[in-house]
């Protein structure tokens, strides 16, 4: 029963640090979105798929 109680513990901790991680990564992309458009030249559908990509590496 211990041995369950702790992988239930570990699932539990994985999961809310992806949860952070996550978090912290779409922070950081938003507040760094618009000068990677303005210093790469992107169009707006080539800035979403940054964007996007950025937050897909993060899964």
């Amino acid at each position: 029963m211990n041995q369950n109680k702790n992988y239930v513990l570990f699932l539990s901790i994985t999961a809310a640090l992806g949860g952070f991680l996550f978090g912290f990564d779409t922070a950081v992309i938003s507040g760094a979105e618009r000068d990677i458009q303005k210093l790469w030249n992107l169009s707006d559908w080539t800035h979403g798929l940054a964007v996007a990509m950025a937050l897909y590496g993060t899964v």
